[in-house]
């Protein structure tokens, strides 16, 4: 992925981003880095999608915003069902760690101290994906519910 976003940027003339490969759960930026941070589709996957929130919330900037769309693999019976068989069936090791529901999901990014602004659920039959556009609210700290 970081190759083709770069051949991307290159095909566009966008020369002002520099493309990395980070561990979500360590990462090397500075505090309150960013105005904008983006997790798309892995915090699902994450032994610790807690630490990989609290990892967000320190590089990014006092009123900044996170997006964070997420398969929500335990919406419904099929959806957590497709999931199981998706973990068995793949060769290549894919294996949803957190099965939220929609609601599951909203309560871990709340749980963080993020103030939701803008929510979209993609309904899909395998699986359901739900994304959140939210702001931190700086005078809150550490995660207030479990991933699990």
């Amino acid at each position: 992925m970081i190759r083709i976003a770069g051949q991307k940027a290159k095909d566009h003339n966008v020369g002002h981003i520099e493309l990395k490969v980070e561990d979500a759960c360590n990462l090397s930026f500075p505090d309150k880095s960013f105005d904008t941070v983006l997790a798309a589709n892995v915090l699902h996957l994450l032994f610790d999608p807690d630490k990989a929130m609290l990892e967000m919330k320190r590089v990014l900037k006092d009123g900044g915003a996170i997006i964070v769309p997420t398969y929500c693999h335990g919406q419904n019976p099929i959806s957590h069902l497709a999931s199981r068989m998706m973990s068995l069936l793949t060769h290549r090791g894919f294996k949803a760690r957190s099965r939220w529901s929609v609601e599951g999901f909203s309560d871990f990014v709340l749980g963080h101290g993020f103030h939701v602004k803008k929510k979209v659920i993609i309904r899909g039959v395998i699986p359901v994906s739900y994304r959140f556009s939210a702001e931190f609210p700086r005078e809150q700290s550490g995660p207030m519910v479990s991933s699990s």
